[in-house]
């Protein structure tokens, strides 16, 4: 799992160049994972580079149990961003990033509740 960025893994080992990944990103995708990339929501963003791309499917239908590896400050938006999608069925993770993962996501149910509450007012 990767951040969408010039420093991205990618790039550095001279897969894409630098201005397809700033294209990419330009897209709104923020992370890439077994080739795909995903924007903060959860889809996947198609791409020019997704005709060519050789990879597990991640559709609707893929049948395949995948278990990412990640962790790290800088990684938290491309992990919350697969998480949000159903793509993986395990996470492997460091404590930090597990919990700033948590902290945001009941920040995010909180505000959810207190404004569904004030619209009931």
């Amino acid at each position: 799992m990767a951040l969408v960025e010039p420093a991205a893994q990618l790039v550095e080992a001279g897969m894409i160049q630098e201005d397809e990944i700033r294209d990419i990103s330009a897209s709104g995708a923020v992370g890439e994972i077994l080739g795909h990339f995903i924007d903060k929501k959860g889809y996947q963003v198609t791409t020019p580079l997704t005709s060519r791309t050789v990879a597990v499917s991640l559709g609707p239908n893929h049948r395949e149990r995948i278990v990412a590896i990640a962790g790290g400050p800088g990684k938290i938006e491309a992990i919350r961003a697969v998480l949000k999608g159903g793509i993986l069925h395990g996470l492997i993770t460091d404590e930090l990033t597990a919990e700033a993962l948590l902290t945001e996501e009941q920040s995010s149910a909180g505000m959810a509740l207190a404004e569904r509450s004030s619209d009931d007012s």
